[in-house]
């Protein structure tokens, strides 16, 4: 039964409106039911989930911060964004976690943490004096970092691989570099790219 927001009318006999109200008591109950404990029940009014319908880009007015579900042109799928009054909207929940390698053999996955700061890490094996990995690879929808991201490196768990055997050369928004000392032993490396 929709909800009735013109009852009772002052005219109305009550019993004439009985129908109407208690409609519109089942009514707020069942919309009140769907993110909240029932009423009647133990921690009526508490919160069971929040549900955000998808929609678009939300301003906040007043100093307000609003929170809302829209389709992610980065991810493809629908992701929490969050506003502040006069700003752009700010990723919430995107993340791109990667099971599989890429053609040129790294393991890369990125997500972005509430503050807005968009984090790359992954693996890769490696031989040659110096290896590039792409930071965006084709085909794998990675957004992109606005400029030089800050980045650590690490080879460590190579057994009999000495420290210093291998260092970042130069990285950029795009490419990551590696310079190995040694081109005859294969040498893993964990990597961490963080920026906007």
């Amino acid at each position: 039964m929709p909800y009735t927001p013109d009852t009772p009318k002052p005219t109305d006999i009550i019993s004439v409106s009985q129908p109407d109200l208690r409609g519109n008591t089942n009514e707020v109950s069942t919309i009140f039911g769907i993110d909240h404990q029932d009423f009647n029940t133990v921690g009526a009014g508490n919160h069971k989930k929040v549900t955000f319908r998808a929609g678009v880009d939300w301003v906040a007015a007043d100093d307000n911060i609003v929170m809302y579900n829209k389709l992610s042109a980065d991810t493809g799928l629908y992701e929490l964004f969050y506003r502040r009054t006069g700003e752009a909207p700010i990723p919430f929940t995107e993340t791109r976690v990667y099971d599989q390698f890429t053609a040129a053999g790294d393991h890369i996955n990125w997500f972005r943490l509430p503050c807005g700061f968009l984090v790359k890490y992954g693996t890769t094996t490696t031989n040659p004096l110096v290896r590039t990995i792409s930071l965006e690879p084709v085909g794998l929808g990675f957004t992109h970092y606005n400029q030089e991201p800050y980045c650590y490196v690490s080879a460590g768990g190579n057994a009999g691989i000495p420290a210093g055997t291998g260092k970042v050369q130069a990285f950029s928004v795009t490419n990551l570099q590696f310079r190995v000392k040694s081109d005859t032993d294969d040498i893993r490396f964990t990597w961490l790219t963080i920026g906007i």
